[in-house]
């Protein structure tokens, strides 16, 4: 009479049960973080959902393999599935690693682009030398003022008289004597300002429209170097308090005072400087087609680390399904060594 086998939990199975619970749980969450800017609060569903299916699929694999059944279908479906959760999982877990990153690198690009365009619009503004001359006759006018408002030697002295030679020499021709207004700190000031001043307007040849330009181009430049300075030392402090929304301002506001300028001196300049217009997609961090293609534009060890983690958490589950599964089902009907005994009658 054949014996009826009872149902028993196996400790394989508690294994899978608790390592499907741990990473399922895991993708679950990740997964609902990672479609957050996709789909919203729905997000959370769509995870839940998700997950479901990962795990009933694993167990009816796990049914289908200890019963000797194909599982190449199931094992497809569950690899389908399984997708959408990595691709889920390694855009939130690739943005929480990478965001800082992300941040710093865009407002270090904006912050050096705009001191690029300054130097652009400036060699085309209508000098009278070019620029290696010009360089050094702004050296020596820095030396002039300086000069001027020493106090062991204050005024039009010998040292200034020097330098005032050398600058002569330079630009080839003379620069009228001034004198002081007062004997005093600020009538030293006020002349090494107007001699200074002198000197600005032999070099150059510009109208006062340009002059303009250049003077609000640096200005502007400088004040976009010291906002985007800020956001850089403090990146930590913005992505802690706010996920990044402010530097996310500083980053447009650059771009839009970058631009504006930018169209401001091509117009002023007759289209002698083309203006590059300047854009940027730090909106679209946290999106999973941002996430993969700053990934592979930028591979390093932090990518290949998220990727392995995520395969990991997507897919190993099955892996082990399958592989312990398989290994249940061989002990359960090898048989017995000791019933391999030969049974046949003993002949004395």
């Amino acid at each position: 009479m054949a014996r009826n086998r009872k149902s028993t939990i196996s400790s394989t199975d508690v294994l899978l049960s608790v390592l499907a619970l741990l990473l399922v749980g895991v993708s679950f969450w990740q997964t609902f973080l990672g479609l957050d800017q996709l789909f919203g609060k729905a997000s959370l569903f769509i995870a839940l959902i998700l997950a479901l299916l990962l795990l009933y699929l694993a167990y009816t694999i796990r049914q289908h393999k200890k019963a000797g059944k194909s599982v190449v279908g199931l094992s497809f479906t569950y690899c389908f599935v399984a997708l959408f959760c990595f691709a889920a999982n390694f855009n939130a877990i690739y943005t929480r690693f990478m965001k800082k990153e992300i941040y710093l690198e865009e407002m270090t690009r904006v912050r050096d682009t705009f001191p690029d365009m300054v130097n652009q619009v400036e060699a085309q503004l209508n000098y009278n030398y070019d620029p290696k001359v010009r360089a050094d006759i702004r050296d020596l006018q820095t030396q002039l003022r300086i000069q001027i408002v020493d106090p062991q030697n204050a005024g039009i002295g010998p040292e200034a008289r020097k330098l005032i030679t050398k600058i002569e020499g330079k630009l080839g021709k003379t620069l009228t004597p001034l004198t002081p207004k007062s004997k005093d700190v600020e009538g030293y000031k006020d002349l090494a300002r107007r001699m200074s001043d002198q000197i600005s307007d032999l070099i150059d040849n510009l109208s006062q429209e340009e002059r303009d330009l250049q003077a609000e181009n640096k200005k502007k430049s400088a004040m976009v170097t010291k906002q985007l300075n800020e956001g850089i030392d403090n990146v930590d402090f913005y992505i802690d308090s706010d996920d990044g929304k402010s530097l996310f301002n500083k980053i447009n506001q650059a771009i839009a005072s970058y631009n504006s300028q930018g169209r401001k001196s091509e117009i002023i300049l007759n289209g002698k400087y083309q203006h590059q217009v300047l854009t940027t997609d730090i909106s679209q961090v946290g999106k999973i087609s941002y996430t993969f293609r700053h990934a592979f534009e930028y591979f390093g060890i932090t990518t290949m680390l998220v990727l392995a983690g995520c395969l990991l958490l997507d897919f190993m589950l099955l892996l082990l399904v399958l592989l312990l599964s398989d290994q249940e089902r061989s002990n359960n009907t090898a048989e017995p060594a000791y019933r391999n005994v030969n049974r046949g009658r003993t002949i004395i």
